[in-house]
Protein backbone atom coordinates (compact mmCIF):
# COMPACT_ATOMS: atom_id res chain seq x y z
CA UNK A 1 0.00 0.00 0.00
CA UNK A 2 0.95 3.86 -0.19
CA UNK A 3 1.48 3.79 3.41
CA UNK A 4 3.72 0.96 3.89
CA UNK A 5 5.74 2.16 0.93
CA UNK A 6 6.17 5.57 2.74
CA UNK A 7 6.93 4.13 5.91
CA UNK A 8 9.58 2.11 4.31
CA UNK A 9 11.19 5.28 2.78
CA UNK A 10 11.35 7.32 6.19
CA UNK A 11 12.94 4.15 7.59
CA UNK A 12 15.11 3.52 4.93
CA UNK A 13 16.67 6.76 4.76
CA UNK A 14 15.89 8.76 8.54
CA UNK A 15 19.42 10.12 9.77
CA UNK A 16 18.50 12.60 12.47
CA UNK A 17 15.54 13.18 14.56
CA UNK A 18 12.51 11.51 13.94
CA UNK A 19 9.46 12.92 12.63
CA UNK A 20 7.04 11.21 15.53
CA UNK A 21 8.87 10.30 18.36
CA UNK A 22 11.88 12.25 20.25
CA UNK A 23 14.46 10.32 19.09
CA UNK A 24 17.09 10.05 16.68
CA UNK A 25 17.26 7.75 13.66
CA UNK A 26 19.78 6.09 11.40
CA UNK A 27 18.08 4.75 8.47
CA UNK A 28 19.02 1.57 6.66
CA UNK A 29 18.81 2.09 2.89
CA UNK A 30 18.24 -1.97 2.35
CA UNK A 31 15.16 -2.14 4.27
CA UNK A 32 12.86 -4.25 2.38
CA UNK A 33 8.85 -4.16 2.66
CA UNK A 34 7.05 -6.45 5.54
CA UNK A 35 5.07 -9.28 4.91
CA UNK A 36 2.35 -10.77 7.07
CA UNK A 37 1.20 -14.18 7.43
CA UNK A 38 -1.28 -14.94 10.35
CA UNK A 39 -4.77 -16.17 11.40
CA UNK A 40 -7.14 -15.44 13.89
CA UNK A 41 -10.13 -17.61 15.58
CA UNK A 42 -12.77 -16.21 17.46
CA UNK A 43 -15.61 -17.52 19.67
CA UNK A 44 -18.64 -16.40 21.18
CA UNK A 45 -21.35 -17.27 23.62
CA UNK A 46 -24.79 -15.34 23.92
CA UNK A 47 -27.82 -15.80 26.33
CA UNK A 48 -30.61 -13.30 26.75
CA UNK A 49 -28.78 -12.15 29.62
CA UNK A 50 -24.69 -13.08 29.38
CA UNK A 51 -22.66 -12.45 26.55
CA UNK A 52 -19.09 -13.80 25.92
CA UNK A 53 -16.82 -13.70 23.16
CA UNK A 54 -12.80 -14.53 23.64
CA UNK A 55 -10.34 -14.58 20.17
CA UNK A 56 -6.75 -15.22 19.48
CA UNK A 57 -4.58 -14.25 16.98
CA UNK A 58 -0.79 -14.83 15.39
CA UNK A 59 0.99 -13.14 12.59
CA UNK A 60 4.06 -14.03 11.36
CA UNK A 61 5.99 -10.94 9.56
CA UNK A 62 8.81 -11.68 7.55
CA UNK A 63 11.65 -8.49 7.57
CA UNK A 64 9.39 -6.60 10.52
CA UNK A 65 11.04 -3.39 10.53
CA UNK A 66 12.28 -3.48 14.22
CA UNK A 67 13.44 0.03 15.56
CA UNK A 68 16.01 -0.91 17.96
CA UNK A 69 17.76 0.97 20.88
CA UNK A 70 21.22 1.65 20.30
CA UNK A 71 22.66 3.22 23.75
CA UNK A 72 25.82 5.09 23.25
CA UNK A 73 28.86 4.90 25.06
CA UNK A 74 30.39 7.19 27.66
CA UNK A 75 33.92 5.66 26.85
CA UNK A 76 35.94 8.22 23.92
CA UNK A 77 37.81 4.67 22.75
CA UNK A 78 34.65 2.92 21.65
CA UNK A 79 32.72 3.69 18.21
CA UNK A 80 29.77 4.50 19.62
CA UNK A 81 31.07 7.10 22.04
CA UNK A 82 28.75 10.24 22.87
CA UNK A 83 29.27 13.02 25.42
CA UNK A 84 25.63 12.71 25.84
CA UNK A 85 25.86 9.03 26.91
CA UNK A 86 23.38 6.76 27.19
CA UNK A 87 22.01 9.14 24.20
CA UNK A 88 23.32 10.81 21.01
CA UNK A 89 23.50 14.99 21.09
CA UNK A 90 21.90 16.95 18.68
CA UNK A 91 20.32 20.49 18.12
CA UNK A 92 17.74 19.90 19.48
CA UNK A 93 19.26 17.99 22.52
CA UNK A 94 19.73 14.71 23.78
CA UNK A 95 17.36 12.01 22.41
CA UNK A 96 18.36 8.13 22.42
CA UNK A 97 19.54 6.77 19.17
CA UNK A 98 17.50 3.96 17.29
CA UNK A 99 17.95 1.93 13.96
CA UNK A 100 15.39 0.01 11.98
CA UNK A 101 16.74 -3.86 11.75
CA UNK A 102 14.85 -6.28 9.45
CA UNK A 103 14.19 -8.94 11.80
CA UNK A 104 11.28 -11.69 11.35
CA UNK A 105 9.28 -11.47 14.02
CA UNK A 106 5.76 -13.66 15.58
CA UNK A 107 3.59 -11.28 16.61
CA UNK A 108 0.27 -13.02 19.15
CA UNK A 109 -2.41 -12.16 21.53
CA UNK A 110 -5.69 -12.74 22.52
CA UNK A 111 -8.99 -10.57 24.11
CA UNK A 112 -11.57 -11.51 26.37
CA UNK A 113 -15.01 -9.70 26.58
CA UNK A 114 -18.14 -10.74 28.59
CA UNK A 115 -20.96 -8.58 30.00
CA UNK A 116 -23.95 -9.68 32.36
CA UNK A 117 -26.96 -8.11 33.02
CA UNK A 118 -28.96 -10.12 35.38
CA UNK A 119 -32.42 -10.23 34.60
CA UNK A 120 -35.18 -7.79 35.53
CA UNK A 121 -31.57 -6.01 37.23
CA UNK A 122 -31.36 -2.18 36.21
CA UNK A 123 -27.65 -3.19 36.50
CA UNK A 124 -25.41 -4.66 33.95
CA UNK A 125 -21.16 -5.32 34.32
CA UNK A 126 -18.80 -5.76 31.85
CA UNK A 127 -15.36 -7.08 31.63
CA UNK A 128 -12.40 -6.75 28.94
CA UNK A 129 -8.73 -7.74 28.55
CA UNK A 130 -6.44 -7.99 25.90
CA UNK A 131 -3.06 -9.42 25.76
CA UNK A 132 -0.29 -8.79 23.07
CA UNK A 133 2.96 -10.62 22.69
CA UNK A 134 5.75 -10.23 19.89
CA UNK A 135 9.23 -12.32 19.82
CA UNK A 136 12.09 -12.46 17.38
CA UNK A 137 11.91 -15.69 15.76
CA UNK A 138 15.73 -15.86 15.48
CA UNK A 139 16.87 -15.41 18.83
CA UNK A 140 13.55 -15.55 21.04
CA UNK A 141 13.54 -12.75 22.62
CA UNK A 142 10.73 -9.90 22.74
CA UNK A 143 10.29 -7.00 20.77
CA UNK A 144 9.96 -3.49 22.60
CA UNK A 145 6.97 -0.92 21.95
CA UNK A 146 4.43 -3.75 22.14
CA UNK A 147 1.74 -2.50 24.13
CA UNK A 148 1.55 -3.89 27.78
CA UNK A 149 -1.68 -6.12 28.97
CA UNK A 150 -4.59 -4.33 29.57
CA UNK A 151 -8.13 -4.98 31.86
CA UNK A 152 -11.08 -3.01 32.17
CA UNK A 153 -14.36 -3.54 34.25
CA UNK A 154 -17.48 -1.64 34.50
CA UNK A 155 -20.50 -1.29 35.91
CA UNK A 156 -24.05 0.79 34.19
CA UNK A 157 -27.14 1.62 35.82
CA UNK A 158 -30.04 1.55 33.26
CA UNK A 159 -32.86 3.72 34.27
CA UNK A 160 -36.44 3.12 33.18
CA UNK A 161 -38.31 4.58 30.00
CA UNK A 162 -39.22 8.01 30.82
CA UNK A 163 -41.93 9.78 28.56
CA UNK A 164 -39.83 10.52 24.93
CA UNK A 165 -36.79 9.25 26.66
CA UNK A 166 -35.66 5.36 25.85
CA UNK A 167 -32.58 2.98 26.63
CA UNK A 168 -30.97 6.01 29.02
CA UNK A 169 -28.27 4.89 31.26
CA UNK A 170 -24.92 5.71 33.31
CA UNK A 171 -22.22 3.86 33.94
CA UNK A 172 -18.55 3.53 35.92
CA UNK A 173 -15.79 2.02 33.99
CA UNK A 174 -11.83 1.19 35.10
CA UNK A 175 -9.01 0.64 33.11
CA UNK A 176 -5.83 -1.14 34.45
CA UNK A 177 -2.74 -1.01 32.39
CA UNK A 178 0.27 -3.63 33.79
CA UNK A 179 3.81 -3.00 33.04
CA UNK A 180 5.64 -3.73 30.65
CA UNK A 181 7.13 -7.10 32.04
CA UNK A 182 8.51 -9.17 29.12
CA UNK A 183 11.12 -6.90 27.37
CA UNK A 184 14.71 -6.02 28.56
CA UNK A 185 14.87 -2.82 30.20
CA UNK A 186 17.65 -1.85 28.85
Amino acid sequence: SRRQRQMCIRDRFIKGSAPSFPVFSNGLGTLGVERTWGGGLTASYATPWLFVEAGGYANFIDDYIYFRAEPQSSDPDDANFSPCAPRQCGVQGAFQLFSPTPVDALFYGGEVQGQVQPPKWPVSFDAQGSWVRARQVASGSALVFIPPDRYQLGVTYHWPDLGPTTGGHIGVQGTAVDRKRNADPD
